[in-house]
């Protein structure tokens, strides 16, 4: 019931935390102004006069039929009405005690709190008084847009090849299996771990799309895949549309590949970069 109150209350948002599972209550004017900071990075967004998605409908007529495979298919993958994506984003809660803790080393006459050890149930008290707001990842939700479908076809395309990928994990469980086959290591062993800031947004899209093409040229049972493909991938990459709040419609200026080749992607355009030396791990 209570819930049910909140979530008809427009001053708060509820989102999931980006990680952990947690539920957050967020104040709605905070919320907006995260979001909106983000979108006025002329660097990844940009402000469009109007929905250009039916002017793009007919596009999509045109790549299907130069792709045998997917011109029977051009019905499916071709949106009726398509409307635009919503834009949103999952606050990094699990930030929040670094964060407290940078901003009390910045007040004198303050001791530090220690990051590991601030209790949960103070975390949030901590960051009100300092009036702190976590960090938020960006999500662009494709449901009903002009590039849903093609982006569903793509990754009924790519998910299968995902296990020829030498990183590839499936999730946890997967990991804790491999970990159980390696070896006894070495007394002066180094454990690394590796995160890129960014990944998604930093990936170019020419490279990145070579990097796929590449993938399914090596991979895929049809030789042509990746270059009969490389068409339909930069169309959806460069029409990802989204809305907010009231009417500013913003269009993403980078490659979202997390939108859906969050696990292909990264790793096999660390290859072309690197030759084979370093992968990264979604």
């Amino acid at each position: 019931m209570a819930i049910k109150k909140l979530r008809n209350n427009p001053d708060v948002v509820i989102r999931q935390a980006d990680k952990g599972g947690a539920t957050t209550i967020l104040n709605t004017t905070d919320y907006i102004f995260e979001a909106e900071k983000q979108l006025s990075n002329s660097d990844f967004y940009k402000i469009l006069p109007e929905d250009p998605s039916r002017l793009f409908q007919p596009k999509i007529d045109e790549l299907c039929q130069w792709y045998h495979n997917v011109a029977t298919k051009i019905a499916e993958l071709t949106p009726k009405d398509p409307s635009l994506g919503t834009f949103y984003t999952l606050p990094k809660v699990h930030k929040l005690p670094k964060l407290i803790t940078e901003a009390q080393q910045a007040l004198p006459g303050v001791t530090p709190s220690d990051p590991e050890n601030i209790r949960r149930s103070d975390i949030c008290k901590l960051a009100r008084k300092l009036k702190l707001f976590p960090p938020c990842r960006p999500i662009i939700s494709g449901i009903g847009t002009l590039t849903e479908h093609l982006s569903g076809y793509m990754d009924s395309v790519l998910n299968p090849l995902l296990t020829h990928i030498p990183s590839y994990i499936q999730d946890t469980t997967h990991f804790l299996r491999i970990l159980n086959t390696i070896q006894a290591l070495p007394i002066n062993s180094l454990l690394v771990t590796m995160d890129v800031s960014s990944l998604y947004t930093n990936i170019p899209h020419d490279e990145g799309i070579i990097a796929c093409q590449n993938f399914l040229r090596e991979h895929a049972t049809n030789p042509t895949l990746g270059d009969d493909l490389g068409p339909i991938l930069r169309f959806i990459l460069s029409n990802i549309i989204s809305l907010l709040t009231g009417n500013i419609i913003y269009k993403s200026m980078v490659p979202l590949w997390a939108l859906r080749w969050h696990l292909v992607t990264p790793t096999i355009y660390a290859r072309i970069r690197t030759g084979n030396a370093i992968h990264f791990s979604s």
